[in-house]
C-alpha cells in the first residue's frame, strides 16, 4: 500500500499539471487509498490531514472541468 506522502506526492501532481482520464483513474485510486489508512487508523504527519481537503477538492474539480471537455469533444 502506498504511503500518505506518495498519495500527497501524487495528488499534488494532478493539480498541477495537465491531466488525462487515465490520471484522473491513479488519482482516484490514491484518495480511496488514503481514505482507507485513514479508516484503519494509520497515524503519521497530521500535517496531511490539514491540507489534503484542500487538494482532493481542487483534484475533483479538475476532474469535473476535464470530463466537461471530453464530453465536448463527443459531441462535436
Amino acid at each position: 500500500m502506498e504511503t500518505r506522502s506518495e498519495i500527497l506526492g501524487l495528488l499534488t501532481e494532478l493539480i498541477t499539471e495537465d491531466v488525462s482520464l487515465e490520471d484522473l483513474k491513479s488519482g482516484r485510486t490514491a484518495i480511496e487509498a488514503y481514505r482507507g489508512m485513514l479508516e484503519n487508523g494509520s497515524s503519521e504527519e497530521e500535517e496531511l490531514d490539514d491540507i489534503l481537503p484542500d487538494i482532493i477538492e481542487e483534484f475533483y474539480s479538475k476532474q469535473e472541468d476535464l470530463i466537461s471537455q471530453e464530453e465536448l469533444k463527443v459531441q462535436r
